[in-house]
């Protein structure tokens, strides 16, 4: 039982807060069926990949020219036999991706900083009007950076996507997981490193192996919007409450036959 007086704290990370922010209804239910097991391929293919993306970056720390792209593959050929069948289809994505991802840093003239970098914030109250907070509660931001560049006094913040789908700049910037890495970037990362001589920080998604890139630098606006969706996610942890929300993705939503939401706006069967 929680008792009002009590500290707590809820960790948010940048990768679970967007699909809570989409419908915290479906975020539960996802985290209690185990997401990745609906995606098991996929998910298998992407954290390779993106292994590989880490490991090819690495290489270009502090202005490096990055790995040889032939060389990087054919060390990893123990690794591409243990996927069978799909072995020679992993090993070409790999290939485009790597060579998608030099053409991104090259396009950019970013010089890397770090890789896979996780970051924590400190513990903050957890406020639902400018005077007020919510009693005893507290949240901490979590979050891991693919790419950590800088460009010149732009500190960008890249985020490797092996999906088929980007958002609009728009949409980006609009995510509440872009405050949380431009947070993240700017009270933990730029504190452990003073000198960079940076003025701005933006958040970019880059796809391979398509190489598209979009990017946002936030403002005011968008700060304010995602502090809501995060201190929703706070207090529904803490509360153990996950209601529906209407959004988009209802129709094609696993669970839209249990959601009383959508079932009262669906109607009567045609």
């Amino acid at each position: 039982m929680i008792v009002a007086s009590q500290t707590r704290t809820q960790i948010i990370h940048a990768s679970k807060v967007d699909r809570h922010a989409l419908c915290p209804s479906r975020y539960k239910a996802e985290l209690s069926a185990g997401r990745g097991a609906t995606c098991g391929q996929q998910l298998e293919d992407g954290l390779f990949l993106h292994q590989m993306l880490r490991d090819f970056c690495s290489t270009m720390k502090g202005g490096g020219l990055g790995s040889d792209i032939d060389e990087l593959i054919e060390s990893r050929s123990r690794r591409f036999h243990s996927f069978g069948e799909r072995a020679a289809d992993v090993r070409a994505q790999a290939t485009a991706a790597l060579w998608s991802a030099r053409a991104v840093m090259d396009r950019l003239g970013a010089t890397v900083l770090d890789v896979e970098r996780e970051l924590c914030s400190s513990r903050m109250p957890v406020a639902i009007l400018p005077d007020a907070v919510v009693a005893g509660l507290h949240l901490m931001l979590k979050g891991r950076l693919d790419v950590i560049a800088l460009v010149d006094e732009t500190l960008l913040l890249i985020d490797w996507k092996t999906g088929h789908f980007l958002p609009t700049d728009d949409s980006l910037a609009a995510l509440p997981s872009s405050l949380v890495y431009e947070f993240l970037a700017r009270h933990a990362f730029l504190k452990e490193h003073t000198s960079l001589p940076v003025e701005t920080i933006e958040i970019a998604q880059a796809q391979v192996p398509t190489g598209e890139t979009v990017s946002a630098v936030l403002g005011d606006e968008q700060r304010e919007a995602s502090k809501v969706f995060i201190r929703e996610m706070a207090i529904n942890l803490d509360a153990r409450t996950f209601p529906a929300r209407r959004n988009a993705r209802c129709d094609w939503c696993p669970i839209n036959g249990e959601c009383e939401l959508y079932q009262g706006d669906v109607g009567e069967a045609f």
